[in-house]
This record gives structure tokens, sequence and C-alpha cells, in this order.
């Protein structure tokens, strides 16, 4: 079981709040849990959102790197024909 399906809702909504304090407070208290493990659960629960997120922006730049090649060679087939053409 990973850190997303452990944590509760409000505990998700402070995180993502920056409140990492009080997120670590309330998954105290939700899950009846030490404050090692609860810091633990809020830390994993972190990374794994970061990690995500850092691996869809990587795709998402490669995807607009293709966008723009693909644009540029576009136009420079529309110049070339054109050039042709007149």
């Amino acid at each position: 079981m990973n850190a997303a399906t452990e944590l509760p809702d409000d505990v998700i909504a402070e995180i993502n709040a920056n409140r990492k304090a009080s997120a670590i407070k309330l998954a105290q208290i939700r899950l009846g849990i030490d404050l090692k493990a609860a810091k633990a659960l809020v830390d994993s629960y972190e990374e794994s959102t970061s990690r995500s997120l850092s691996e869809r922006s990587a795709d998402e730049s490669s995807s607009s790197i293709g966008r723009t090649i693909l644009l540029t060679v576009g136009v420079g087939l529309i110049y070339g024909i054109y050039r042709f053409i007149t």
C-alpha cells in the first residue's frame, strides 16, 4: 500500500496547501500513529507527487520540442513550395 492510498483526503489537502506540520498532526490523529510514522508518510507522499510532476513536465517538454520541430519543418516546406511557384 502506498502513501497516497493511506493518507486521508484532509491530510492530502494540507500537504497541497504547503502546511506540512498540520498535515503530519492530522495524519497522527486520523491514522492513530506516532509522529515519526506520520512524518514518514507525509514525506513519502510529497516525494511521490513531486516525482510524478517532474516526470510530467519532462514529457510535456519533449512533446513541445517535437511540435516546434514539426512546425519549423512545415513552415519551411510551405515556404519552399511558395518560392518554387513564384
